[in-house]
């Protein structure tokens, strides 16, 4: 798996990521393994809270790829101040929908809810070839909360 850092546009202080996934059960381990990796080239360093709901972001949605849509193709991390995009294409045109956890018996459910708490912007763009699953973290929004908490408000 390679990576390619480019920088975007004219705004030198972004940094983005393509990374081809493979269509198997590994690939969520693969992802985080590279999401982890890039998270330590955009410096200064995230908060272990900020970074945790980063990874967990790429594990959600490249495991929805591979549940649902025949697995991912790419894997797009860009980061720019204070927020992550995280973008996961695949073959599928089908939109994800939510649907009620299943507590019981296991089949899943969780994925979007949690990913709905954890980011700023959450959808999907259909493209020539399946869709584009997007959801963008804002490391201040953490911050915040996290300040919020240790505050006692």
């Amino acid at each position: 798996m390679s990576a390619t850092l480019t920088h975007p546009g004219a705004d030198l202080r972004c940094r983005c990521c393509t990374i081809p996934v493979s269509e198997d059960l590994h690939a969520p381990a693969a992802a985080r393994r590279a999401a982890d990796a890039f998270l330590d080239t955009i410096g200064p360093a995230l908060p272990d809270a900020a970074r945790d709901d980063a990874l967990l972001i790429v594990s959600e949605l490249v495991t929805n790829a591979v549940r649902h849509a025949g697995g991912p193709r790419t894997l797009r991390l860009t980061a720019s101040p204070g927020a992550l995009e995280v973008a996961v294409s695949d073959g599928s045109p089908t939109t994800p929908v939510p649907r009620q956890p299943d507590l019981v018996d296991g089949t899943g459910g969780l994925g979007w809810p949690l990913l709905t708490c954890l980011t700023t912007s959450l959808y999907a763009t259909p493209e020539a070839y399946g869709k584009t699953t997007h959801a963008t973290l804002a490391f201040t929004r953490r911050e915040e909360a996290d300040r919020a908490v240790a505050e006692g408000r």
